[in-house]
Formats: C-alpha cells, sequence, structure tokens
C-alpha cells in the first residue's frame, strides 16, 4: 500500500484510525482519534497501544494481537483510556498492511459507549417490563395479524394449559371452536379497520385437557416505528369460574321461575314505596289483569275501602324489619271481591337498608264457603270434618308461602353475587335441596286437599288389596328394611275392594312413613321382621293391619304434631303427611285409621273399612 494512499485513509475516513507496529508502538493516527483519546501528535507518538488500555483489558489486548499476526485481521470490542483516565468502550477492526516494504497494523475504532448505555437502559427496561407482566394476575399477550401467539406472560400457560412451546406461534382457532372463532376474526378486523381498542370481549375457549373455559379479552393495534399495523397486543382475564356460577344460578333461577309460577299462590313483590315490580301468573288469574296492567301499580289501588286502613297499619310495619299474617279483601276487575289471606316479608339487603316487601296470598273463597258450611252444621261430625277441611287447606297456604320465601332467598343470594361479594355455592346447594323436599310435600298436601274436597270416591273398579300392597312394597324394596315383611297372604290375596285410585296411596304413604322414620338395618338380636301385613273381620268392618317395630312412634295428638313439624324448623318439616294424607282417604270411603304407638319404637296401622265395600 502506497504512503499518499495511507494518508488518504487517515484524513478523509468518518472512523478514528491509527497505525502501529508489530511491536505496538503508534506510527501515525487521524484528527478524530486524537479527539477520540485527547492526545496531541507529539504525545501519543510516545505511546504504545497497550498504553490506551485499562489494565483490565491488556490480557485481551494482547490475544487480539495474536490473533491479528496468525490470521493477518481481528475484529473484536474493547475498552480503551482517554488521557484523563476516562474509559470508554469501542468497536475495533485490525488489520495487517505493508507499507514501504515493513508489516504495520491499521486498527478502526468506533466509540460505542453511548450504544451501550442505550443497550443497558433497553435491557433494564425490558427486564422491568417482563417482571411486571410475570407478576400481574391477568394475562398478557401479543400476535401477529393472523393472530398466532408472538409473545405473552406465564399466566397464559394457566389459562390454556398448554407448555410455553407449545403456545408460541398457536393460532386463535387452535383453542377456540368454529363458532368463536369467526367471533375472534370479526374482532380483530374490527380493531384493524377502526384503530379502536375492544376493551372486552367475552371468549369461551377449549383447554388442553378438553375443559371450556371462559375469559374477558382486550384488543389494542401494535404499531410499528413506522406507524405500519404490526399485529394485536392485550390482556386475558379467565372468568371461567364466575361464568360458571352465573350459568348455574341462571339456570337455578329459571328453575325456581318455573316453580313459582306453576304454584297456586300469588306472589308480588313491591318497592319501597309499594308500587309492584313483580307478579306471578296466579295473580294476574286471581285479580284478572295482565301482568303488564299489575307492574308499577299500588297495592291500595286493590285492597277493598273497609280493610284499607287495617292493611296499611300492616304495611307500615315491613320498614321496621317485621313480618305479617293478615285476611284481607282485594278488589280484582270489575270490583270482583276476592277474600285472601296474606303474609307479607320485608327485603333487607342489608340490615337497614329496606329493598321492598315480598307478599305471598292464597285465595281463601272456597275455605270461606266451608267456614260457612261449618257455621251452619248442626252435626258435630260435619263440624269436625270442615275444621279438617279449613285446617288441611291451611296447611297447603304454609308450605307454599315458605317455598315462595326460599325463592326469594335465591334471588337475595343472586344480588349478592352482583355485588361482588363472595358467591356462596354452598347455600345454592341447600336451597335446591330444601325446595325439592318442599315440593314433594306440596304435592301430598294438595292431594290431600283434593280428598277432602271430593264428596264421593271417583270412578270406582276392582281392587284386589295383596296386589297393590306388594306394588307399594317393590317402591321402597331396593333400599330400605322393607326387604323383612312377612305378609299373611291366605286372607288379603281374596279380598277386592271396591275403590278408585286412591286406595293405592294408603298403602303407599304408610310405608313411606315407615321407611323416613325407620331405620335401614335391624338390630342383630331381633329375631322378627319388623314389619307383619295381615287381614281380619271385626265387626262391621274390614280391618288390615301393619304391625311396624321400626319405626317412629306417633303421638296421639296427631294434630298437635302435624303443626309443629310444619312451622317450627326444616328438618322435621312434612314429617307426618302421609299419615295425614291416609287417615283423610280412610275417611273419604267411610273408614279411619287407628293408630297404636309401641314401646320404644314402632306402630300398629289399623285400617278399617267398612264391609260394603268388599266385593264377594
Amino acid at each position: 500500500m502506497s504512503e499518499q494512499k495511507h494518508s488518504n485513509q487517515v484524513h478523509f475516513s468518518n472512523y478514528a484510525i491509527f497505525f502501529h507496529d508489530l511491536q505496538g508502538k503508534i506510527l501515525d493516527i487521524d484528527q478524530k482519534g486524537l479527539e477520540l483519546f485527547g492526545y496531541t501528535k507529539a504525545e501519543i507518538f510516545n505511546l504504545k497501544i497497550s498504553d490506551l488500555h485499562p489494565p483490565e483489558f491488556l490480557e485481551e489486548s494482547k490475544r487480539a494481537f495474536d490473533t491479528i499476526t496468525k490470521m493477518g485481521f481481528v475484529d473484536f470490542e474493547i475498552d480503551f483510556l482517554k488521557k484523563g483516565g476516562e474509559v470508554f468502550s469501542a468497536e475495533v477492526s485490525s488489520r495487517i498492511f505493508e507499507i514501504s516494504g515493513e508489516k504495520v497494523v491499521q486498527g478502526i475504532v468506533r466509540d460505542i459507549t453511548e450504544q451501550k448505555r442505550v443497550e443497558e437502559t433497553l435491557r433494564a427496561s425490558e427486564e422491568k417490563y417482563r417482571t411486571l407482566l410475570e407478576n400481574i394476575e391477568d394475562s398478557y399477550y401479543e400476535v401477529d395479524l393472523a393472530g398466532n401467539f408472538t409473545f405473552f406472560n406465564k399466566n397464559l400457560l394457566k389459562i390454556l394449559g398448554y407448555t410455553e412451546n407449545e403456545i408460541m406461534g398457536m393460532n386463535y382457532r387452535q383453542y377456540c371452536s368454529e363458532s368463536v372463532s369467526i367471533q375472534v376474526l370479526k374482532a380483530f378486523n374490527d380493531v384493524y379497520v377502526t384503530g379502536k381498542p375492544v376493551k372486552e370481549f367475552e371468549l369461551e375457549f377449549i383447554r388442553k385437557d378438553g375443559a371450556m373455559g371462559y375469559s374477558e379479552v382486550s384488543i389494542s393495534l401494535i404499531l410499528d416505528s413506522s406507524g405500519r399495523k404490526h399485529g394485536f397486543r392485550g390482556i386475558i382475564r379467565e372468568i371461567s369460574e364466575r361464568r360458571r356460577a352465573e350459568i348455574a344460578l341462571q339456570e337455578a333461577k329459571e328453575k325456581y321461575q318455573m316453580l313459582i309460577n306453576k304454584m297456586e299462590e300469588g306472589v308480588v313483590l313491591e318497592d319501597p314505596q309499594g308500587f309492584f315490580t313483580f307478579a306471578n301468573p296466579q295473580v294476574t288469574s286471581l285479580l284478572g289483569y295482565e301482568e303488564e296492567e299489575l307492574i308499577g301499580r299500588h297495592w291500595s289501588d286493590f285492597i277493598s275501602p273497609e280493610s284499607l286502613e287495617m292493611v296499611r297499619s300492616e304495611t307500615a310495619k315491613r320498614k321496621e324489619g317485621y313480618s305479617s299474617r293478615y285476611e284481607t279483601v282485594v278488589l280484582g276487575k270489575n270490583n270482583k271481591r276476592i277474600p285472601i289471606i296474606v303474609t307479607a316479608t320485608p327485603i333487607h339487603s342489608t340490615k337497614d337498608d329496606f329493598k321492598g316487601v315480598l307478599v305471598v296470598f292464597t285465595d281463601i273463597t272456597k275455605l270461606k264457603k266451608v267456614e260457612q258450611k261449618l257455621r251452619k252444621s248442626e252435626k258435630q261430625i260435619q263440624k269436625i270434618k270442615l275444621e279438617e277441611e279449613l285446617y288441611y287447606a291451611m296447611l297447603t297456604h304454609f308450605l307454599n308461602n315458605d317455598l315462595q320465601k326460599i325463592l326469594f332467598g335465591l334471588d337475595m343470594l343472586e344480588q349478592k353475587h352482583h355485588s361482588k361479594k363472595e358467591f356462596d355455592q354452598e347455600m345454592v346447594k341447600q336451597l335446591r335441596k330444601i325446595v325439592n323436599y318442599s315440593s314433594r310435600n306440596i304435592e301430598v298436601v294438595n292431594k290431600i286437599f283434593a280428598v277432602l274436597q271430593s264428596e264421593t270416591p271417583g270412578k270406582t273398579e276392582k281392587l284386589k288389596v295383596l296386589s297393590l300392597i306388594n306394588e307399594a312394597i317393590n317402591k321402597f324394596r331396593p333400599y330400605s328394611h322393607l326387604k323383612q315383611i312377612e305378609i299373611q297372604e291366605s286372607f288379603l290375596s281374596s279380598i277386592v275392594l271396591k275403590a278408585d285410585s286412591n286406595l293405592f296411596d294408603v298403602f303407599y304413604e304408610l310405608l313411606r312413613f315407615i321407611v323416613s322414620t325407620g331405620s335401614s338395618m335391624l338390630d342383630p338380636d331381633h329375631s322378627e321382621p319388623p314389619i307383619l301385613i295381615d287381614a281380619s273381620i271385626l265387626s262391621s268392618n274390614l280391618c288390615i293391619r301393619i304391625h311396624d317395630t321400626n319405626s317412629q312412634p306417633i303421638s296421639q295428638h296427631l294434630s298437635a304434631k302435624l303443626i309443629s313439624s310444619i312451622t317450627e324448623k326444616w328438618e322435621s318439616r312434612g314429617y307426618y303427611l302421609p299419615i295425614a294424607l291416609a287417615s283423610v282417604i280412610m275417611k273419604y270411603y267411610g273408614g279411619t285409621l287407628k293408630i297404636t304407638p309401641l314401646d320404644p319404637k314402632g306402630n300398629i296401622f289399623e285400617l278399617l273399612f267398612p264391609l260394603k265395600m268388599i266385593i264377594h
């Protein structure tokens, strides 16, 4: 290489350029090099290349020199030392040249101190950014324009159930159903076209294990440095547990809504001022108005004038937190007068926050007729029967009213959930259990009332008593102590009665009482079967006897027990209803159910049928 070419390289290069011999002595340096190192030419020509490095980099400088001696060139990064002691980082590209017959090393130096600082700042920023993303509860994601994952934090692994390698590059179609994929594509397209982010998009996804999950997703555009659309980013918040709870709650609400709509009682919800906000179909049927005619009307619009002050006084108790039950007369369409029994319960979201009133009422028009018949009756036996009719009809009201309160409790549970308080799944489970049990009891009580309202048996037929008994036993045999039962078939097999379908319920309900109150396991020392069924003729009656040694003894004061079982606590609700139904049906046939309690447990049930029912 000529000296003139060497001179041109030194004076016109954009980099700091210097030359040194193979011993490291500096031979020449350009103006940028003098400015970079802070020396004059006279000063720097007295230095070796090793004098321009901090002591801790001398070994690295020697390795670079060894490489260029062997290879003829070397590119590397190293720290240099300025005249004033300041250290800076540089990229060095060195080559061996021959000038005037002598080998020299040309070094081109570029100061990268600022670049290093920027890279370190960027690295620290990225580390801070990643630490932040990894510690947030939600998932952060970035996808390209096709919807393939390009970046995400570790929370996404928990949501989808895949590994990091499996998720990287995964397309949304791989974890979404076909219908949901169409929705996602539309959301991406809307954001791409409008540039406006989507703040909350509900996404149903499929986990790796096949389970369905739910999340709320935000979507916004990613733009590169030139403003070009590069992809999408956003936050994914898993709401699977909340969504499943909402679905379960909605299903439960729909189920109980169906129940409340099918009940015989009228149900009304009032706001704190007394205006109707809800009325079930029984209310519209009773009053003769359509639902839209009732909603927004005040309760006082439907109360008879003579009852208004009394009802107003009762209503004032609700704001104080008191429930009450009372009798009044309401006015239906065309001023039709309807006597009802009302149970009104205040609704409070908190102790002092009055939200309105739950009103349950029963049409007692038939009861009023019963009362009139009772007042006119001259025979004591008829009086007793009418009193029983009144009692059992009231019993229907009590049970149905309590079910309404359960439904109200479910509604309050929903309010609690939407107010972002803890969702009580166990409470829903218990409410379901109670409602199912209460629904069965309501069926029994309604049947009691239906039998009482019939003056004579319905369509009769020839019924074999033994066949009915066996049919009733078979409904319980798989899971009860009815496996240990003895039937005296010699006489029972010959008995045929003229009766309607209610006869089966007599045997079924008595066995239901025995099964529900007795033990499914017998005492090992108990040598006799727990149940013995036989029949005989007593005076003017056919007596079918069920001798049970394993059920709960029944008190002689059956009526008092019935009332207690209905009003005192959930666990005993409907406890004696099977006995009540069997007793009512026997009276319906003109017969009697006689019960003798045994000590310490068991009962003798004697069914006394009139002989005229026997078909010879």
